[in-house]
């Protein structure tokens, strides 16, 4: 946007063989665009985007004529697009947990059961897993609650980057997550979990004061089995298999189906 408006972020009207470089700017390099009005958007003083008109007729936008109407509408146009952001925000806001980033309990509630009923459905496989930070008590007394924040904060930063566009992270509770996995058997579940598992387990994990903390997480697995009725079924299992990895030494993955260890 600086290469079309620079520091003055006023309309401009470009007509035939003026400013051929802020053409390809706004149009892209080798466009037919010949003249053009070009409509900064600009709320509370920040510039928020651009409305262009193009034209490959050179004389239908001149350079001379007045932008007053334009101004007007680039006006509009930017309430219109501040007021849907607000929304999106908003929206953004109700299903998120503030501290980690990832989904809140609330929307795993309701996307859960959506997930469920397609996976019954479609019948394709559906992964859960249930992950603990182990210890996390620990962490709190002996870092502080600052540093045990950052934790959870950077855990959820973790598993963000470990999970495909598809997939659903939530904050349980706690110091607790949970990740729902479509279309995923237990051998591509077991690798997720692993993944994670194993980035939170070499991360130094940055304090607010610049130190560091180790952590570690317990994760259990869990697959929909062939007829359940209930979601409930699947997150038993997999809260069973999170269970038997803490009582089975932590820092590992259990899966319920499986019963199986790997560390």
């Amino acid at each position: 946007l600086k290469e079309v408006f620079g520091a003055v972020r006023n309309s401009r009207l470009i007509g035939p063989g003026h400013e051929e470089a802020v053409l390809a700017a706004a149009f892209g390099a080798g466009t037919p665009i010949r003249s053009a009005a070009l409509l900064p958007l600009i709320r509370q003083g920040l510039l928020i985007g651009s409305l262009h008109y193009g034209a490959h007729d050179p004389e239908r936008y001149d350079a001379a004529s007045g932008t007053k109407f334009l101004d007007r509408l680039a006006a509009i146009a930017a309430i219109a697009i501040e007021s849907m952001l607000n929304r999106e925000r908003l929206r953004r806001a109700g299903m998120t947990d503030g501290l980690t980033g990832v989904h809140n309990r609330r929307y795993f509630d309701h996307r859960c059961l959506i997930e469920f009923s397609q996976a019954v459905r479609h019948r394709y496989p559906l992964a859960c897993l249930f992950l603990d930070i182990d210890h996390f008590k620990a962490i709190n007394d002996g870092h502080g609650h600052p540093a045990g924040d950052e934790v959870l904060r950077q855990v959820g930063g973790l598993i963000q980057r470990s999970l495909r566009t598809g997939d659903l992270a939530a904050r349980y509770g706690g110091e607790e997550f949970v990740i729902l996995l479509p279309r995923t058997d237990l051998g591509g579940a077991r690798e997720v979990a692993e993944r994670i598992r194993v980035m939170v387990e070499e991360a130094p994990f940055i304090t607010p004061e610049g130190g560091t903390v180790s952590a570690t997480l317990s994760v259990g697995l869990a697959m929909l089995p062939a007829g359940a009725t209930s979601f409930a079924d699947l997150l038993s299992a997999a809260d069973r298999a999170l269970y038997e990895a803490k009582h089975s030494g932590r820092n590992r993955t259990i899966a319920d189906t499986a019963g199986e260890a790997h560390a």
